[in-house]
């Protein structure tokens, strides 16, 4: 087998395909995650640390961001549903900030902002600020493409 064939398959059975372990008789995981016994304990651990820690300045961080303490904390808050609108709203607002920033590294808040505002507005709707926060990202990421099309860190930065 070439190795990009054993990768595939590999990651088939790893995804519950053709012979993975979803297919197995009396397999472990329920496919559904909150179903599923064993990953209820491993998941109300995980929410909880985030509830803890999303807002939290002090948990440790890439390069000091609180990007993913927000960012990708509210996409764990959206998806879990009730019970999380508080810390949600609180994820909103700051992305809703952070989209504008101008500093180093802005366009990682820019990409991932946007996913996360687009997935929470498909779901809640667009408010007015929401709108006025992606529409001004937009103009924002159109300024910062690079010639080549695509974007860096921040504008031109692959020249500093």
């Amino acid at each position: 087998m070439k190795p990009s064939a054993t990768l595939a398959a590999g990651l088939l059975v790893a995804a519950g395909g053709p012979g993975g372990a979803q297919n197995a008789p009396g397999a472990a995981h329920d496919p559904e995650l909150r179903k599923c016994k064993p990953c209820q304990a491993a998941l109300g651990k995980s929410m909880a640390y985030l509830r803890t820690n999303y807002d939290n300045p002090k948990t440790k961080r890439v390069i000091g961001s609180m990007l993913g303490g927000y960012v990708h904390a509210g996409f764990a808050f959206l998806m879990a549903g009730e019970g999380y609108t508080k810390e949600l709203e609180a994820c909103v607002r700051w992305t809703r900030e952070a989209v504008k920033d101008t500093g180093f590294n802005r366009n990682w808040y820019l990409g991932p902002g946007l996913y996360f505002l687009a997935e929470y507005s498909s779901r809640f709707g667009l408010s007015p600020q929401t709108r006025k926060a992606v529409f001004d990202a937009y103009k924002m990421a159109q300024e910062q493409q690079e010639e080549s099309g695509g974007w860096c860190h921040h504008k031109e930065m692959w020249k500093e």
